[in-house]
């Protein structure tokens, strides 16, 4: 839609107060308007250079610190919990940012442009909404920022968040985890009935190798917090028990091989060569938009497991025991 820019200032050197002249797109003056720090947001590289790490003092009031992102006519942009616009960072400099401004969806002749405050604002200093009435039917009630958000709701949102938002909230939780992990060529994980799942995007011949992979090896009292996996932009909120590889002295996680399914009669065989290395052969020839499936059955030195399985292949076990 247009690029944006917001100047980096030390807002204490102006009593908190600035002035915001806007002009139309050949120059003409429109007006000017007297603002404070509710139209500017906390900026967290500099809370960074400023505390040294200590963030928890960071979101105390609206006025520290006192470097803030002051924008120009978009900082009168509305929030809601079901945005149509995004603003995704392009650069920025000691003294300004650049930021695409982006339609998440159709936007028509009339319609309010709207930002989600929570994804570019860590804590909402300054203009904190009590009582959201955005009007979106998954409304959360209020904004108080990213950082009082369920974790739910801030996996959802995460691949439209700034870096320096998720940079705070990892460095802040002690509970949650961020991996990454990188698809290989030929893979995409896809979102089908509620579920992902890894499906090959090319044709692999019975024999070939669709890939290798190294897990992460975490320590069974680790494992006890929240894992969030990203890849290739996106993010998904790991189920401990089901994403994961457990075996007796550790548990592991396989990154975008989290999703792939099982099957009684699977497509893939995988070969560890030590504790994290393994590749995954084609058994047959998978076809573009196949999901890709293993034998979990076959998995070797995992902890004690059994479920009922219904992969709905003809020589399904039914229920599958490790």
């Amino acid at each position: 839609m247009y690029r944006g820019y917001a100047a980096l200032l030390d807002l204490s050197l102006f009593n908190h107060k600035y002035t915001v002249r806007l002009y139309d797109h050949d120059g003409t003056f429109i007006g000017e308007h007297l603002n404070d720090s509710v139209h500017s947001v906390v900026d967290y590289d500099a809370c960074v250079q400023e505390i040294q790490g200590g963030i928890h003092s960071y979101f105390t009031t609206a006025n520290t610190p006192s470097i803030r992102q002051v924008y120009g006519f978009d900082a009168y942009m509305n929030h809601s919990c079901d945005a149509n616009a995004y603003f995704p960072l392009v650069s920025r400099s000691a003294e300004i940012m650049a930021y695409e401004a982006i339609a998440y969806r159709d936007i028509f002749i009339g319609d309010e442009i709207s930002c989600d405050y929570a994804t570019f604002d860590y804590a909402c200093n300054g203009h904190e909404i009590e009582v959201c009435q955005c009007g979106a039917s998954n409304c959360r009630g209020q904004m108080l920022g990213f950082r009082n958000l369920s974790l739910e709701e801030q996996v959802f949102i995460m691949h439209l968040c700034e870096a320096e938002i998720l940079d705070a909230f990892f460095k802040e939780s002690k509970d949650a985890v961020l991996l990454h992990s990188d698809l290989p060529e030929g893979l995409d994980v896809v979102l089908q009935s509620g579920d992902n799942h890894l499906i090959a995007t090319r044709r692999f011949e019975a024999g070939e190798e669709v890939f290798t992979n190294t897990a992460i090896l975490i320590s069974l009292e680790d494992v006890k917090k929240k894992f969030v996996l990203e890849f290739n932009g996106r993010y998904v909120l790991l189920d401990n028990m089901n994403h994961f590889i457990h075996r007796h002295q550790y548990v592991e996680s396989v990154g975008f091989d989290s999703f792939m399914d099982h099957s009684c009669e699977a497509n893939t065989t995988q070969e560890y060569t030590d504790n994290a290395v393994y590749t995954v052969v084609a058994d047959r020839t998978i076809l573009p938009g196949e999901r890709l499936t293993c034998d979990y059955g076959t998995l070797q030195c995992i902890a004690s497991s059994k479920f009922v399985c219904r992969c709905g292949a003809s020589r399904c076990r039914g229920v599958i025991e490790s």
